[in-house]
């Protein structure tokens, strides 16, 4: 239990600051890592503390830390739900944006090619 608790204390303020960041930035993978860290270790600790812990532990888990585990799991799974969603939009905003600059950089490469053949500029000149 020690170690779960101390896996949870570490993990959560580099999650938060990983979505932070990344939804700040823009950042791909600063989203997909805070989704991960929500999903893997995070979900399952916390369902641990929920539920888990008076049947595997000691036997004894506080009302108190009972609600303040169920209310921060009413947070958590929207959270994962949010961000899974605003990680696919962010990806396909990027995407587009690539397309965008690949069209834009192979018909600038176009005109280049099209100007420096010989024959290109003596039928424009016809």
């Amino acid at each position: 239990m020690v170690a779960l608790a101390s896996i949870f204390i570490v993990l959560e303020p580099v999650r938060i600051f990983m979505g932070f960041t990344g939804n700040l930035k823009e950042r791909v993978p600063d989203l997909c890592g805070s989704f991960m860290l929500s999903t893997f270790p995070q979900l399952p600790i916390l369902l641990y503390f929920c539920g888990l812990q008076s049947l595997t532990a000691s036997g004894f888990t506080l009302p108190f830390e009972f609600a303040l585990n169920f209310v921060y799991a009413l947070v958590l799974i929207p959270q994962i739900l949010i961000g899974y969603r605003a990680a696919k939009h962010i990806v396909d905003i990027q995407a587009a944006r690539f397309v965008v600059g690949v069209g834009e950089l192979r018909s600038g490469f176009d005109d280049i090619a099209l100007a420096a053949e010989p024959d290109h500029g003596k039928a424009k000149a016809e």
